[in-house]
């Protein structure tokens, strides 16, 4: 009874504390279903719907999941915008729980608390689960193949993560990243050399087998070998993008339209076209297959030619995650969820004025001061939320950092595997993710991250504890799993 009511705490609160915070964003979109809607939401309605009546599915640049799970929902359900978020929401409660149970895989239930409870607070996944974006989605998918590859699950668990892996790709193409990220943690599989190798090559298998499809598509349809023309389109409005905005200390949409221009001049977008990311940008040039590689080949010189800037926006992007996962777009987050700040003054959009903004930017003094301007003013509210999300954002960081010590000294076994696969995966999509581009990007992240950070979290409670002298309670990890030394830890 004992053992059931741990568990029961270490995976039902961070469901409970999710399902709550996720109301918060819910109730607005169940009022007023246009608030699902964001910048992207009217294209991916638009390509659903053409996928669910015409059965016709024309592009290079995007990949189908996500307009095959939308299409799917209207079919069946209706083509209201609420299910559709009811539904999203669900997903990330699925997420919620595929997190506490890594963690609780890699180090016992205190670390499935720590773990679940970071996800179900995190700044990012609430408010995009409640909107028509794909993150939903792609993090369920993305939590399901790390939660299967555990030596537990054995050679099924490491073909079920590959097929997983393979699916979310057609929703979030970074997920293509992901294979050798994670290979090298099959050194720690339990076991001998035969045992490793047949589970990475069972793994790696599974998910060539959930990919090879698309690339033989659009070989067929556009002739070239390419899974998606997303990556030539972040090569130069993504990372170029990120890099002239330092270098010319200009703002990142301002950058864009620069590169366009450039584009333009090179005879490769067309002289109409008025936004990088416009309708005829899509699909006059992304889905091109010549036209897109040589988009990525502009994006390539520019970011040689401002390479040291480049570095300097990867650097800091990188060096202050904990601040850019706390920055969803808080002006919009205050938009979702109240009206009156839609047409608020720009500071509460969330403008280069910003006090996250500023901090960012690594203006450190004028950051503070302008959080110290929200106290009793018509900012606070955005304050505390901003300083919330931070403090949760921190802990994951810094959760994941204090995980290292117990990957690199463990000599083998479940728990060690389960890190260092969450590691390198956490570690590549946040090094992948453009350094000026949205909060949500770090999405993926997410999953791989707040597992570790529970990791860290429960070891470094263990350590204070035997510093100080102090006894805490025994805490059994899942039946069957199996210590270090490969003997079982469960009496």
């Amino acid at each position: 009874m004992r053992i059931f009511r741990a568990s029961l705490l270490a995976y039902g609160v961070p469901l409970a504390a999710a399902l709550g915070v996720r109301l918060v964003f819910l109730f607005p979109v169940l009022r007023e279903p246009e608030r699902a809607l964001v910048t992207d939401s009217p294209t991916f309605l638009e390509i659903a719907r053409i996928l669910r009546v015409e059965h016709r599915f024309d592009h290079l640049q995007r990949v189908p999941g996500y307009f095959a799970w939308v299409a799917a929902v209207q079919s069946t359900l209706g083509e209201d915008l609420r299910i559709l978020a009811i539904l999203q929401v669900l997903l990330d409660l699925g997420a919620t729980a595929a997190v506490a149970a890594l963690a609780g895989a890699a180090a016992g239930r205190r670390s499935a608390l720590a773990g679940g409870l970071l996800y179900a607070l995190n700044g990012v996944t609430p408010l995009a689960s409640c909107r028509v974006l794909v993150d939903s989605l792609a993090v369920f998918l993305l939590s399901l193949s790390f939660l299967e590859l555990r030596p537990g699950r054995g050679i099924r668990g490491a073909a079920a993560s590959g097929v997983c892996l393979g699916l979310a790709a057609y929703v979030r193409p970074t997920a293509l990243h992901l294979p050798l990220a994670v290979l090298p943690a099959f050194l720690a599989w339990p076991g001998g050399t035969r045992e490793r190798t047949r589970a990475a090559a069972t793994y790696s298998c599974a998910f060539l087998l959930a990919v090879l499809p698309w690339y033989a598509r659009n070989r067929l349809v556009f002739g070239s070998w390419i899974f998606t023309s997303l990556g030539h389109a972040n090569l130069l409005m993504g990372y170029g993008a990120s890099a002239v905005s330092v270098r010319d200390g200009i703002t990142y949409e301002q950058a864009q339209m620069r590169l366009l221009a450039r584009l333009q001049e090179e005879g490769i977008a067309p002289a109409d076209e008025t936004h990088p990311w416009g309708t005829r940008i899509e699909s006059a040039v992304l889905d091109d297959p010549a036209l897109a590689r040589a988009a990525g080949g502009v994006g390539l010189r520019v970011v040689w030619e401002c390479r040291g800037a480049f570095v300097r926006a990867w650097l800091s992007s990188t060096l202050l995650l904990p601040l850019r996962l706390a920055h969803p777009g808080l002006g919009d987050l205050q938009a979702h969820l109240a009206p009156a700040y839609r047409h608020g003054p720009p500071d509460m959009r969330g403008d280069d004025a910003s006090p996250v903004h500023l901090l960012k930017t690594g203006r450190f003094r004028e950051g503070i001061g302008a959080l110290a301007s929200r106290v009793g003013g018509p900012g606070e509210a955005r304050l505390w939320i901003s300083l919330a999300t931070f403090a949760t954002s921190l802990a994951i960081v810094s959760g994941s950092l204090l995980a290292l010590p117990s990957a690199a000294r463990g000599s083998g076994g479940p728990e060690r595997f389960a890190l260092l696969a969450s590691g390198c995966a956490g570690a590549v999509l946040v090094l992948t993710a453009i350094p000026a581009g949205a909060t949500r990007y770090y999405a993926p992240a997410l999953p791989p991250l707040c597992a570790c950070a529970g990791a860290g979290w429960a070891a470094a409670l263990s350590w204070i504890a035997e510093r100080r002298g102090t006894r805490i309670p025994h805490d059994r990890p899942s039946a069957g799993a199996q210590a270090p030394d490969g003997g079982s830890r469960t009496p």
